[in-house]
């Protein structure tokens, strides 16, 4: 059993995703959207340790959303996952380009 601690096995699999690879997530509706005022590994911890009164703070404020993916308006999101959400948030930051070879 991993015994990393949880913050640090989500943070391993936070990154930069452009919009259009989010479609079959939007298709299957499980994207969550993550309010910038929001850190997007506190939202997945809350999600993953199912803590709900939390999560429920934060749709009853409108900081959590569920977007179709017509509804997404940024080009590149950083994206986590929680299963069976896939919780997005809005960045500037773009993602590598794959290696040439």
């Amino acid at each position: 059993m991993d015994e990393t601690p949880l913050r640090e096995r989500l943070a391993r699999n936070v990154g930069p995703v452009e919009r259009d690879l989010l479609k079959a997530h939007g298709d299957r509706g499980a994207l969550i959207e993550v309010a910038a005022e929001l850190d997007l590994l506190d939202v997945g911890e809350a999600v993953a340790q199912d803590r709900g009164h939390e999560v429920a703070g934060w749709i009853g404020d409108r900081l959590l959303t569920r977007p179709g993916f017509e509804e997404l308006t940024g080009a590149v999101y950083h994206v986590l996952v929680v299963q069976p959400y896939v919780l997005i948030q809005i960045t500037d930051e773009r993602p590598e380009p794959p290696p040439e070879g």
